[in-house]
């Protein structure tokens, strides 16, 4: 039985700041994730990149060690999406002769901080585990399609776990699409200074390369066209 590991909320509290960069793939055996805590990356796991036919990241992380088999496969959305999709497989193996936990965790940075979110969260599994999605430290629970995010919301986190005997394995997947319907920046404000200027040019500019051309092309055309566009009162 597969059980969202989230608290529900329906207030949004404190204003969105702050930028966390990169993402990590990782696994380890360390202590469980309670509700009220912030999700950290773990261990850097080895991983394969690709950009997909759609403009979806694919990244295949993988880690052997003589006590544990972690593997996943999914897709992303650019990190510059008003969409985030997480869609993807892992699988969980006890390689060890004794009980252990087994955790799965894999984040990305949201340049869009969202305050409204709206969409479905899916899961499942062929054992016992645990799912937690969250939006900076704000829990997503899949039972609900409108998420209203309290705090910091720079980036997207997964976390797996699973308690397994020895030689036991878990095979997982989810299906996240939740699209951010009230943002608190502009689309093209890199460096969240609350208008779009050559400032913003300069990082689309150095970051070149780090994401899909074709993405990378729609992505600085956008942002060209929006130069000189400043935030009033909160609204665009």
């Amino acid at each position: 039985m597969v059980r969202p590991w989230c608290r529900r909320s329906s207030f949004v509290r404190g204003r969105v700041a702050g930028l966390v960069a990169g993402l990590v793939v990782a696994v380890a055996a360390g202590p469980s994730l309670h509700a009220d805590e912030c999700p950290q990356p773990l261990v850097e796991m080895p991983v394969v990149v690709e950009t997909a036919p759609s403009g979806l990241i694919r990244r295949r992380p993988l880690a052997i060690t003589p006590t544990r088999l972690v593997h996943a496969d999914y897709l992303r959305s650019p990190s510059w999406d008003d969409r985030v999709i997480d869609i993807g497989t892992g699988w969980l193996e006890n390689r060890s002769s004794r009980r252990r936990r087994i955790q799965y965790h894999h984040q990305f940075t949201l340049d869009r901080r969202p305050l409204v979110m709206l969409g479905s969260i899916a899961t499942g599994a062929t054992g016992p585990a645990t799912f937690d999605f969250r939006v900076g430290c704000h829990p997503l629970d899949p039972d609900w399609t409108y998420h209203a995010i309290e705090g910091d919301a720079e980036r997207f986190a997964l976390r797996v776990e699973a308690e397994l005997d020895p030689g036991e394995r878990v095979l997982v997947w989810w299906n996240v699409s939740l699209d951010i319907t009230v943002s608190a920046r502009l689309p093209n404000d890199r460096d969240g200074d609350g208008d779009v200027d050559l400032d913003d040019l300069g990082i689309a500019l150095s970051s070149l390369g780090s994401e899909d051309a074709a993405r990378e092309a729609d992505a600085l055309r956008s942002l060209v066209a929006s130069l000189g566009t400043v935030r009033r009162g909160g609204e665009p």
